[in-house]
């Protein structure tokens, strides 16, 4: 298992950190922010295929407003929209067939963009006074199309598509899916009527903790269900931002935990931070400690934590401990795709995810 840090990677496991430099003691597993352990097949298709076959997709994303990137956009001005829109991806739509889709821009595009422009640079003042436009102008391929850059990844529902069939995909780790009224069964073409994300399950579940299904489930610990022991990636917090989006970029990653010398999460950073950066074009936040960085950002945001007031941590944590609709609702109320998951002393155990808690009523 990986651990990155200053000095080194790091092995990590059984209570013991092996670096190049020898072994120390420690009390901390560092196990991908990916998700926690693997709960397919944990249960019953058909009782839980019931239970989320109460809604329909066309439901749940009813009086939302879709928006689309036009095909002929840049990168820069797709990224804009994005920001604009506070989205994290959106379909690109073909302008010249209207209502073809065909592909998905995300901001995970824009981090990697960002990181190849100004890794190198240190803390260029011409450059942090200017935003996301003059940003993305100054790239190395500033006229880049959304073409080049977008995935043709796109996972698609029907309206009258029951929830159970997002949930699918989600408990897959897919994290947003789009609801489109489809022309034609053999292309991503017609009314794109919103998009329909893990918190819309996440929202379903808590509308529904009353259900007998959920009985067995809600009152027991994250440590009953063996969940929030996963692998995870970690920088140090002295580290700049754009070190950790590095990392982030290098692993695929949404979100990296912040740790001191000692091992104990005292931060994070998230694609969530990105866009908040970028959309208020506070450019000065990528050559900040990742820490303060992070810190900055919570402190503008109204988060709550399990004392019914801000959060302990200046992270979203919590303990395995914990029952599992204690994690849904601060999940919720969070409004987090992720915890990280602690010891008391704040050592990082794993990572518990939306869909980790869907795999499990899935």
């Amino acid at each position: 298992f990986l651990f990155l840090v200053d000095w080194g990677m790091m092995e990590v496991g059984e209570g013991r950190v092996r670096s190049e430099r020898g072994f120390h003691s420690g009390d901390v597993e560092v196990l991908d922010e990916r998700g926690g352990v693997d709960n397919e097949g944990m249960g019953d298709d058909g009782v839980y295929a019931e239970f989320w076959s109460r809604v329909t997709c066309g439901e749940l994303v009813q009086g939302s407003t879709p928006i689309s990137i036009p095909s002929t956009c840049s990168t820069m001005e797709a990224s804009s929209l994005l920001a604009e829109h506070d989205l994290v991806s959106a379909l690109v739509e073909d302008v010249n067939a209207p209502g073809t889709y065909l592909g998905v821009f995300s901001y995970r595009t824009v981090v990697d963009c960002v990181v190849r422009q100004f890794v190198d640079h240190e803390h260029p003042i011409s450059l942090v006074n200017h935003g996301l436009p003059h940003v993305l102008a100054g790239m190395q391929q500033p006229q880049q199309s959304v073409l080049e850059a977008m995935s043709t990844n796109m996972v698609v529902v029907g309206p009258d598509d029951t929830l159970w069939e997002a949930i699918k995909s989600f408990r897959r780790g897919v994290h947003r899916v789009s609801v489109i009224e489809r022309e034609d069964p053999e292309r991503v073409c017609g009314k794109l009527l919103g998009t329909l994300s893990q918190r819309h399950a996440l929202k379903y579940l808590l509308d529904s903790q009353a259900d007998p299904i959920l009985a067995n489930k809600w009152g027991r610990t994250l440590k009953d269900w063996n969940l929030g022991l996963s692998r995870v990636i970690a920088v140090p917090e002295h580290w700049k931002t754009l070190r950790a989006l590095e990392v982030m970029r290098m692993y695929n990653l949404s979100s990296v935990p912040i740790i001191d010398v000692d091992g104990q999460v005292t931060g994070d950073f998230s694609l969530d931070d990105v866009k908040y950066i970028l959309k208020r074009e506070d450019l000065r936040l990528l050559w900040m400690d990742a820490k303060q960085a992070g810190s900055i950002i919570r402190n503008d945001l109204s988060f709550i934590g399990d004392h019914g007031g801000k959060d302990p941590f200046p992270f979203f944590a919590i303990h395995r401990e914990k029952p599992v609709g204690l994690a849904a609702q601060k999940l919720w109320v969070t409004r987090a795709f992720r915890l990280w998951v602690v010891t008391d002393q704040k050592k990082p155990l794993g990572v518990l995810s939306i869909t980790d808690l869907l795999r499990l009523v899935s």
